[in-house]
C-alpha cells in the first residue's frame, strides 16, 4: 500500500474481507473505486507508483481476468466522483490510458470466460441469431451465458430449472419463457442450441430425452459434474461440448491476451512517464 492510496483486492484479500473495507473506506475522504474484485480508496496527491496502478487497473492488467472491459466502465463511474478535485485530471487520464490500450493492442480480445467460450461457439456453429435457445440452470454461470447470448442477439430462450420460480424469474429479467423439468424434453425437441450449468450430482439430460432429429443441435454441458449424458454426443446431428473442450480455445485466448499485455505495459509506463511530468501536482516522491 502507499500513501495515498488503499488497495483491497483479489490478491491480497477475501470477499468478506473486501466487503469490511469498502463500508469503512466509503466513509472516508478521496475517490473510491469499488468492483466486485477490488476495493480501492485514492487520495490526493498520489504518488507516481499509485498512479501508475490506477492506469494499470484501467488498462485491465490488474483485472483477475486480464483485459476485461467491464473495468474501464468502473473508472469512469469512479472518475465522476473525482470531479472538481485534485485527482479529476488522473483518473480522466487513466481512462484515456485504458482506451489507448484496448485500441493499439489485442488485451481484451478473444473470449475467456466459459460462458462467452461457449455462445462464441454456438454462434458460430449455428450461424444466426434467430434459433430456439434452451438454457437449463439458473446459477451464475448461467446467468452469464445469457448475457453473452442477449450481446450476440440470440432472443429466443427457453429457461428451465428444477426450482420453477426460478426459472420464471431469471426468464422474465429476459424476456424470454419459463419451462417446468417434465416438459424440458418436448422443447428440446425443436432446439437449436442446448445450455446446461446446474448443480446436479446426477445427469439432467439424457440420451432419451433427444430423440430423432430434423436439424442439427449444439449442446453446451457447462457444469461439474457432467449434466449431459456422453452417449448424446454419437447422435446423428448433435454436436456436444463440455467444460474439457472449451478449456483449449480460453487457453488460447489468454495466451494472446498475455502476449498482448507487453505492448500494454509499454504504453502505460509511456503514459505515466508523460503525464507525471506535464502534471502541477505535488507528487509524493514515491515509486
Amino acid at each position: 500500500m502507499n500513501s495515498r492510496l488503499i488497495s483491497f483486492n483479489y490478491q491480497n484479500s477475501t470477499v468478506a474481507e473486501r466487503e469490511t473495507a469498502r463500508d469503512f473506506l466509503s466513509k472516508q475522504a478521496g475517490v473510491l473505486l469499488a468492483t466486485c474484485n477490488r476495493v480501492e480508496l485514492y487520495q490526493a496527491p498520489l504518488s507516481r507508483s499509485s498512479i501508475r496502478h490506477l492506469f494499470r487497473v484501467a488498462a485491465g492488467l490488474e483485472s483477475q481476468v486480464l483485459g476485461e472491459t467491464e473495468i474501464l466502465g468502473q473508472v469512469r463511474a469512479a472518475a465522476a466522483k473525482a470531479r472538481g478535485t485534485l485527482l479529476e485530471p488522473i483518473f480522466k487520464k487513466a481512462i484515456a490510458v485504458g482506451v489507448r490500450v484496448r485500441k493499439e493492442t489485442g488485451i481484451s480480445r478473444g473470449n475467456v470466460s466459459v460462458a462467452s467460450v461457449a455462445v462464441a461457439i454456438a454462434a458460430r456453429l449455428l450461424k444466426g441469431q434467430d434459433k430456439k435457445v434452451v438454457l437449463i440452470g439458473c446459477g451464475k454461470v448461467s446467468q452469464a451465458v445469457l448475457k453473452n447470448l442477449i450481446k450476440r442477439g440470440f432472443s429466443c430462450v427457453f429457461v428451465a430449472n428444477k426450482t420453477f420460480a426460478k426459472a420464471l424469474e431469471l426468464a422474465k429479467n429476459i424476456g424470454g419463457l419459463a419451462v417446468r423439468f417434465d416438459c424440458l424434453a418436448k422443447e428440446i425437441r425443436n432446439a437449436d442450441l442446448v445450455i446446461s450449468s446446474t448443480a446436479a450430482p446426477h445427469l439432467v439430460l439424457k440420451k432419451r430425452r433427444i430423440g430423432k432429429r430434423a436439424k442439427p443441435l449444439v449442446i453446451m454441458d457447462l457444469a461439474v459434474p457432467r449434466d449431459v449424458e456422453p452417449e448424446i454426443g454419437c447422435l446423428p446431428r448433435v454436436s456436444l461440448f463440455n467444460i474439457d473442450d472449451l478449456k483449449e480455445e480460453i487457453g488460447l485466448n489468454l495466451l494472446r491476451r498475455r502476449i498482448e499485455a507487453i505492448q500494454a505495459e509499454k504504453i502505460v509506463e509511456e503514459e505515466v512517464g508523460k503525464f507525471c511530468q506535464q502534471s502541477k501536482l505535488a507528487l509524493v516522491p514515491v515509486g
